[in-house]
């Protein structure tokens, strides 16, 4: 997890890499106060679908990281 220690309002940065032949589930950090996670990349979801300008209306605190595959989740203003 990158943190936006200087509040420039680009919030926090979590990246999973999941090299494993089978998903992986990750338990994802609590988001900073007043944020939540919210999926900007996806490799594993088919083009254009893998990456979401500014990223999606959220996700669980749980992620399924699908084999071979990573996932670029970024903490956005509630």
């Amino acid at each position: 997890t990158l943190h936006d220690t200087h509040n420039s309002g680009f919030g926090c940065v979590y990246i999973a890499f999941n090299a494993h032949p089978f998903e992986v589930k990750v338990s994802l950090p609590k988001a900073p106060q007043g944020r939540k996670w919210c999926r900007l990349v996806d490799t594993n979801l088919p083009s254009p679908r893998d990456f979401t300008p500014g990223g999606n209306a959220g996700v669980d605190a749980v992620y399924g990281v699908a084999s071979y595959s990573a996932i670029v989740l970024v903490s956005k203003q509630l």
